[in-house]
């Protein structure tokens, strides 16, 4: 207990206001261990709050990843299916041309026979 010289001399009196002010430091000390108990649990509860919300940003970053790996490999595949259609409208086109052609020829042979029959 600490010590109150001058409550020392005061005889009765003295020790009466010696218990009251040991008991008030007992109150204050109690109230004070009790708000640090208090504050501990709260930064105890804090630190756990604190640590879940970090685990479901670290999911939802991990989630956010995931679907962009998905939509980025999407991509890939629709850019590699437009690269087919296009070599597919290539050959088309290239077909298309010498049907065309060949067409043009025989077209030019039928004209050329029925004037020659006609004649």
């Amino acid at each position: 207990a600490p010590k109150i010289w001058w409550l020392a001399g005061l005889g009765a009196t003295g020790n009466k206001l010696l218990e009251e002010k040991q008991e008030e430091i007992s109150q204050r000390l109690a109230t004070t261990r009790a708000d640090e108990a208090r504050l501990r649990r709260e930064l105890e509860s804090s630190r756990r709050q604190q640590l879940k919300r970090t685990e479901r940003a670290e999911d939802q970053k991990d989630q956010a990843r995931e679907e962009a790996d998905k939509i980025a490999l999407d991509l890939s595949i629709a850019q590699q299916e437009l690269e087919l259609a296009l070599k597919e409208n290539e050959g088309l086109a290239l077909n298309r041309e010498e049907l065309e052609t060949s067409l043009a020829q025989q077209q030019e042979e039928l004209d050329y026979f029925c004037s020659a029959t006609i004649r």
